[in-house]
């Protein structure tokens, strides 16, 4: 019999039902093919393609390191800044920004030091940058300003703008405690050596050139190896070889200020830590290594004088002034500059008034500090 209206009518949707579903799976499992790759490109190809940018900038950036560290500063600052065009992520370009602004501070041409300092602050102002490069780059601004020795520099670059400028008004205008406040603004970023060191020395320049026996001064000097005892546990992060050997340095002489007023260090481990010091910035090999192997040789001289060793300090004194006639004129400058530094310090600075003491048993120290504007 054939089928009655009735009974077409009756398997039609049945039929229309089946076609429905079947396009229904299908698009189900298309979607499903869809958010499988797209989970299979953020899960892992897009992983994966980070970690090879990564991986390529790395190699980039560690690159970049070899004419930074020799001193080639035109070539460090030009093969930095194209560098930068390809930075993978605001971290990486934060640590090339900081090579950058460290050799334009150094290479002193018309500009670039202001630039420094412009790129200094925006590293400091991102918040996407992880906060360890943040707190170099308030510790790093902060150092060149506290090393050159001229307040006059201070207020051009450092606190001439915004939250800086605030610091140096709360501090009254006293450019030593507003160096201090920077350095511990860094080290609440991210507790940090470079920091805590440097807060270590600018304590340690506190202390009387005197002798001292106060309970104040004390304090202070307690203060000082507390902080480089704090540092010590931090050394772990990895630092270049030259920004090591000046926290050695520095933590050295921080420890020499503090051990003239307390007397708990024994020279020896005092010459041990210069020692060390001096391993580290043979091994930099560089403009910036040689100018920390003369500040140690002047350190040195300085705690054998103290234990009046004089004759010994002299020929310490007489390698150094060889030392700097024969090095890099790079390194030279930079001695120059400083020597001139501490010249314009007060009277009655620790480090002046023993540098005095140092001209008067070395004639050609004391050559050294007329060359670079000293008067006697």
């Amino acid at each position: 019999m054939p089928p009655t209206e009735t009974t077409s009518n009756v398997m039609e949707p049945e039929k229309l039902a089946r076609g429905g579903m079947s396009k229904i799976i299908a698009f189900s499992i298309l979607g499903i093919l869809v958010l499988a790759a797209g989970g299979a490109y953020y899960y892992w190809i897009m992983p994966m393609q980070i970690e090879a940018e990564n991986k390529r900038y790395k190699g980039a950036y560690e690159s970049l390191h070899v004419p930074h560290h020799a001193g080639d500063l035109n070539s460090a600052i030009s093969a930095g800044r194209e560098l930068l065009e390809t930075a993978p992520t605001p971290t990486w370009a934060a640590q090339t920004q900081l090579i950058i602004a460290h050799d334009l501070y150094t290479r002193n041409n018309e500009g670039d030091r202001a630039e420094a300092y412009t790129i200094y602050k925006s590293i400091v102002a991102s918040e996407n940058v992880f906060p360890l490069h943040r707190a170099l780059a308030l510790a790093e601004m902060t150092f060149n300003a506290h090393m050159a020795g001229n307040p006059s520099f201070a207020t051009t670059y450092l606190f001439n703008d915004g939250s800086y400028a605030e610091i140096l008004t709360k501090e009254n205008d006293n450019v030593q405690n507003a160096f201090l406040r920077m350095y511990e603004w860094s080290d609440d970023v991210y507790p940090n050596a470079f920091a805590k060191i440097q807060i270590a020395l600018i304590l340690g320049q506190q202390l009387s050139s005197e002798e001292v026996t106060d309970e104040a001064q004390a304090e202070t000097a307690r203060s000082v190896q507390t902080y480089v005892g704090d540092a010590d546990a931090l050394l772990g992060i990895r630092y270049d070889k030259g920004r090591l050997a000046q926290l050695h340095l520095s933590r050295a002489m921080a420890l020499w200020m503090s051990s003239k007023v307390l007397g708990n260090i024994a020279p020896f481990e005092l010459e041990n830590d210069v020692s060390r010091t001096e391993t580290i910035a043979r091994e930099e090999n560089s403009v910036h290594g040689a100018m920390v192997l003369n500040l140690a040789k002047i350190l040195r001289a300085m705690i054998l004088q103290d234990s009046k060793k004089a004759a010994e300090a002299k020929d310490v004194l007489i390698a150094l002034a060889n030392d700097i006639a024969a090095g890099d004129p790079k390194a030279r400058q930079l001695m120059t500059s400083y020597f001139g530094g501490v010249g314009a310090r007060e009277p009655n600075d620790l480090i002046r008034t023993q540098f005095v003491d140092l001209a008067r048993i070395s004639p050609e120290f004391k050559t050294l500090l007329t060359s670079s504007g000293w008067a006697f």
